[in-house]
Protein backbone atom coordinates (compact mmCIF):
# COMPACT_ATOMS: atom_id res chain seq x y z
CA UNK A 1 0.00 0.00 0.00
CA UNK A 2 1.32 3.27 -1.10
CA UNK A 3 2.62 5.59 2.09
CA UNK A 4 1.68 9.82 1.86
CA UNK A 5 2.16 12.23 4.08
CA UNK A 6 2.84 15.93 4.19
CA UNK A 7 5.33 17.74 6.00
CA UNK A 8 4.37 21.89 7.39
CA UNK A 9 7.00 23.72 9.43
CA UNK A 10 4.68 27.03 10.83
CA UNK A 11 6.39 30.49 10.02
CA UNK A 12 7.70 31.93 13.42
CA UNK A 13 7.88 28.80 15.36
CA UNK A 14 10.59 26.90 16.13
CA UNK A 15 11.30 24.42 18.09
CA UNK A 16 11.72 20.65 17.59
CA UNK A 17 9.24 18.36 16.48
CA UNK A 18 9.07 13.90 16.01
CA UNK A 19 6.80 12.92 12.98
CA UNK A 20 5.76 8.94 13.45
CA UNK A 21 5.62 7.28 9.86
CA UNK A 22 3.30 3.91 9.81
CA UNK A 23 3.28 1.49 7.03
CA UNK A 24 0.93 -1.20 6.75
CA UNK A 25 0.29 -3.59 4.61
CA UNK A 26 -2.90 -6.08 3.77
CA UNK A 27 -2.28 -8.76 5.98
CA UNK A 28 -1.36 -6.20 9.25
CA UNK A 29 2.02 -6.03 9.60
CA UNK A 30 3.01 -2.25 10.79
CA UNK A 31 6.20 -1.23 10.34
CA UNK A 32 7.41 2.21 11.94
CA UNK A 33 10.22 5.05 11.92
CA UNK A 34 10.46 8.79 13.41
CA UNK A 35 11.56 11.47 11.94
CA UNK A 36 12.71 14.53 14.01
CA UNK A 37 12.47 17.60 12.13
CA UNK A 38 14.56 20.22 13.68
CA UNK A 39 13.00 24.13 12.74
CA UNK A 40 15.70 26.91 14.03
CA UNK A 41 15.59 30.86 14.36
CA UNK A 42 18.61 32.00 13.23
CA UNK A 43 19.72 35.65 14.39
CA UNK A 44 21.91 38.03 14.07
CA UNK A 45 21.18 41.97 15.81
CA UNK A 46 21.32 44.07 12.91
CA UNK A 47 24.69 46.75 13.42
CA UNK A 48 24.30 50.19 12.83
CA UNK A 49 25.75 52.14 10.24
CA UNK A 50 29.47 53.72 10.66
CA UNK A 51 31.17 56.90 9.69
CA UNK A 52 34.77 56.90 9.78
CA UNK A 53 37.72 58.53 8.24
CA UNK A 54 40.45 57.21 6.17
CA UNK A 55 43.28 58.18 9.12
CA UNK A 56 41.47 56.46 11.97
CA UNK A 57 43.49 53.46 13.63
CA UNK A 58 41.74 49.90 13.78
CA UNK A 59 38.04 49.79 14.53
CA UNK A 60 36.57 47.27 16.70
CA UNK A 61 32.49 46.24 15.93
CA UNK A 62 30.88 43.50 18.23
CA UNK A 63 28.52 41.36 16.18
CA UNK A 64 25.66 40.39 18.83
CA UNK A 65 22.71 38.14 18.82
CA UNK A 66 24.31 35.32 16.69
CA UNK A 67 22.26 31.95 17.34
CA UNK A 68 20.51 29.66 15.77
CA UNK A 69 17.75 29.63 18.05
CA UNK A 70 18.73 26.50 20.61
CA UNK A 71 20.78 28.38 22.82
CA UNK A 72 24.31 26.82 21.20
CA UNK A 73 26.85 28.20 19.02
CA UNK A 74 29.49 25.47 18.90
CA UNK A 75 28.16 24.44 15.40
CA UNK A 76 27.96 27.84 13.80
CA UNK A 77 30.58 28.92 11.78
CA UNK A 78 31.17 33.05 11.22
CA UNK A 79 32.14 34.69 8.01
CA UNK A 80 32.68 38.16 6.54
CA UNK A 81 32.97 39.64 3.29
CA UNK A 82 32.74 43.16 1.76
CA UNK A 83 32.02 44.64 -1.87
CA UNK A 84 34.29 47.10 -1.38
CA UNK A 85 38.20 46.11 -0.31
CA UNK A 86 39.52 49.10 -1.66
CA UNK A 87 38.04 50.74 0.91
CA UNK A 88 38.07 48.71 4.34
CA UNK A 89 41.42 46.03 5.16
CA UNK A 90 42.37 43.94 7.21
CA UNK A 91 38.50 42.80 7.22
CA UNK A 92 38.06 39.84 10.07
CA UNK A 93 35.93 38.08 12.64
CA UNK A 94 36.80 36.54 15.46
CA UNK A 95 34.93 33.34 16.77
CA UNK A 96 31.83 33.17 18.45
CA UNK A 97 31.50 33.74 22.08
CA UNK A 98 29.25 31.14 24.07
CA UNK A 99 26.95 34.31 23.88
CA UNK A 100 26.10 34.62 20.99
CA UNK A 101 28.93 37.53 20.27
CA UNK A 102 31.66 37.54 17.54
CA UNK A 103 34.27 40.63 17.00
CA UNK A 104 35.01 42.25 13.60
CA UNK A 105 37.46 43.90 12.77
CA UNK A 106 38.56 46.61 10.03
CA UNK A 107 40.65 49.43 8.96
CA UNK A 108 39.76 52.19 6.65
CA UNK A 109 42.13 51.74 3.75
CA UNK A 110 44.14 55.81 4.12
CA UNK A 111 43.52 56.61 0.11
CA UNK A 112 40.13 56.08 -0.72
CA UNK A 113 36.78 57.58 0.17
CA UNK A 114 33.44 56.29 -0.13
CA UNK A 115 30.85 53.43 0.89
CA UNK A 116 31.47 50.32 1.76
CA UNK A 117 29.01 47.41 2.13
CA UNK A 118 30.19 44.82 5.02
CA UNK A 119 28.30 41.61 5.02
CA UNK A 120 28.33 38.71 8.14
CA UNK A 121 27.83 35.27 6.90
CA UNK A 122 26.00 32.78 10.41
CA UNK A 123 25.81 29.40 9.00
CA UNK A 124 26.00 25.88 10.38
CA UNK A 125 26.35 22.64 7.93
CA UNK A 126 22.83 22.97 6.51
CA UNK A 127 21.50 26.76 6.93
CA UNK A 128 22.53 30.08 6.88
CA UNK A 129 21.75 33.76 7.67
CA UNK A 130 23.44 37.28 6.80
CA UNK A 131 23.39 40.67 8.04
CA UNK A 132 24.95 44.12 6.17
CA UNK A 133 25.50 47.45 6.92
CA UNK A 134 27.28 50.24 5.43
CA UNK A 135 30.84 51.87 6.28
CA UNK A 136 31.57 55.44 4.88
CA UNK A 137 34.79 56.41 4.38
CA UNK A 138 35.56 59.93 4.07
CA UNK A 139 38.66 62.70 4.13
CA UNK A 140 39.32 63.98 7.13
CA UNK A 141 40.87 66.95 5.62
CA UNK A 142 36.77 67.56 4.34
CA UNK A 143 34.90 66.15 7.41
CA UNK A 144 35.12 66.14 11.19
CA UNK A 145 34.08 62.45 12.44
CA UNK A 146 33.20 62.93 16.15
CA UNK A 147 34.49 59.13 16.44
CA UNK A 148 37.80 60.75 15.42
CA UNK A 149 38.05 61.83 18.83
CA UNK A 150 39.41 59.27 21.51
CA UNK A 151 36.98 57.75 23.98
CA UNK A 152 39.24 57.23 26.86
CA UNK A 153 42.58 56.64 28.51
CA UNK A 154 44.32 54.28 28.97
CA UNK A 155 46.87 53.17 31.35
CA UNK A 156 49.58 52.00 31.95
CA UNK A 157 50.69 51.07 28.73
CA UNK A 158 52.64 48.18 28.61
CA UNK A 159 51.04 46.73 31.37
CA UNK A 160 51.48 44.01 34.26
CA UNK A 161 47.71 43.23 34.14
CA UNK A 162 46.43 46.14 36.68
CA UNK A 163 45.74 48.94 33.83
CA UNK A 164 43.03 51.81 34.35
CA UNK A 165 40.22 53.12 31.87
CA UNK A 166 39.34 56.87 32.20
CA UNK A 167 36.35 57.22 29.81
CA UNK A 168 36.36 61.06 28.68
CA UNK A 169 33.19 61.84 28.03
CA UNK A 170 29.63 60.19 28.64
CA UNK A 171 28.36 58.66 31.94
CA UNK A 172 27.65 55.16 30.29
CA UNK A 173 28.60 52.46 27.87
CA UNK A 174 30.44 49.10 26.91
CA UNK A 175 33.63 47.84 26.62
CA UNK A 176 35.12 44.29 24.77
CA UNK A 177 38.39 43.13 25.61
CA UNK A 178 39.92 40.43 22.40
CA UNK A 179 42.72 39.18 21.78
CA UNK A 180 45.04 39.21 18.66
CA UNK A 181 42.85 36.71 17.12
CA UNK A 182 39.89 38.47 17.66
CA UNK A 183 38.68 35.91 20.31
CA UNK A 184 36.34 38.06 23.20
CA UNK A 185 37.95 37.64 26.84
CA UNK A 186 36.17 39.81 28.69
CA UNK A 187 33.16 42.22 28.07
CA UNK A 188 31.73 44.41 30.60
CA UNK A 189 28.40 47.02 30.67
CA UNK A 190 29.71 49.94 33.05
CA UNK A 191 28.20 53.27 34.86
CA UNK A 192 31.00 55.63 34.03
CA UNK A 193 30.42 58.81 35.83
CA UNK A 194 33.67 59.88 34.70
CA UNK A 195 35.47 57.99 37.13
CA UNK A 196 38.17 55.58 36.38
CA UNK A 197 37.35 52.03 35.92
CA UNK A 198 39.92 49.61 37.35
CA UNK A 199 40.26 46.36 35.33
CA UNK A 200 42.30 43.14 36.76
CA UNK A 201 43.98 41.61 33.44
CA UNK A 202 46.49 39.61 35.22
CA UNK A 203 44.88 35.91 34.33
CA UNK A 204 45.41 36.38 30.89
CA UNK A 205 48.56 35.39 29.00
CA UNK A 206 51.12 37.98 28.07
CA UNK A 207 50.42 39.30 24.66
CA UNK A 208 48.57 42.43 22.38
CA UNK A 209 45.25 42.91 23.75
CA UNK A 210 42.42 45.55 22.02
CA UNK A 211 40.12 47.32 23.92
CA UNK A 212 36.68 48.68 22.00
CA UNK A 213 34.90 50.88 24.04
CA UNK A 214 31.45 51.73 22.83
CA UNK A 215 29.33 55.17 23.75
CA UNK A 216 25.86 55.61 22.20
CA UNK A 217 26.96 55.05 18.37
CA UNK A 218 30.41 56.12 18.79
CA UNK A 219 33.58 52.72 19.35
CA UNK A 220 36.90 53.37 19.83
CA UNK A 221 39.62 50.68 19.90
CA UNK A 222 42.89 50.62 21.90
CA UNK A 223 45.98 48.35 21.36
CA UNK A 224 47.20 47.08 25.05
CA UNK A 225 50.24 45.07 26.08
CA UNK A 226 50.32 43.01 28.58
CA UNK A 227 53.83 42.26 29.97
CA UNK A 228 54.40 40.40 33.17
Amino acid sequence: MPATGKKLIVAGIYGTAEITLRLSDDAGNTVSRIITVHAKNYTIEQVEDQDVDNQMRWQSVPITGIGDGSGATDRLTVSVSTDRPDLVEGLQIGEISPEGIAILRYKPTQTEQGTAQVTVTSADEVNKITMSFNVTVTDPTTSISESDQPLFMLYPNPSNGHITIQILNGVYGKYVISDSAGKIVKQENIELCSAPVQLDLTYLEDGIYFIAASLEELVDTQRIILSK
